[in-house]
């Protein structure tokens, strides 16, 4: 199987392009909780903390050691359709995704009353089990590109050896 080397930076460029997206959801969260506290009671007051939790941080952590991995590894060889696969599926989970979020949250006061909170909680549930899922989807397949690439790699070293002068006579 012949596979083509990936010799720019473009997949660095855009896993650390969704990686600075997700720092500003996350800074946008804070400033947002900082403004709702200043408008309600202080028994309604949210803490801010809670913008800086593993589901927040993680996700950003992942994102910028995948963008270190294609830089490192931006010389090896990649399938490229692993490649951008991935990196569709990183665009649909850490920028589509977190838009259509804020939209809902935006939307559902809107539609329904206030009294129904359940409504809320349904679409936060399912919100984050589809964006978790979306995001090991495409973490899955980051693995795959990685592996496939060395895989690649270590097959065309090895078939590129020189053979020794007494290789004939050694059977």
């Amino acid at each position: 199987m012949k596979h083509q080397q990936i010799k720019y930076v473009r997949a660095f460029v855009i896993m650390s392009l969704f990686a600075l997206f997700r720092v500003l959801l996350m800074a946008f969260s804070y400033w947002s909780i900082q403004q709702m506290n200043s408008r309600v009671d202080q028994e309604f007051k949210t803490s801010p903390s809670i913008v800086f939790q593993f589901a927040t941080i993680f996700p950003i952590v992942i994102l910028f050691a995948e963008a270190t991995c294609y830089l490192v590894f931006r010389n090896r060889l990649f399938i490229r359709r692993f490649v951008r696969f991935h990196l569709w599926m990183t665009f649909v989970s850490s920028f589509l995704f977190p838009i259509i979020q804020f939209a809902g949250y935006a939307l559902i006061p809107i539609i329904y009353p206030s009294d129904e909170i359940y409504a809320f909680q349904e679409f936060n549930r399912w919100g984050m089990f589809i964006g978790w899922f979306i995001f090991g989807i495409a973490r899955l397949f980051f693995i795959a590109a990685m592996l496939r690439s060395v895989a690649s790699l270590n097959e065309k070293e090895s078939s590129t050896e020189p053979t020794g002068y007494l290789d004939d006579f050694s059977n």
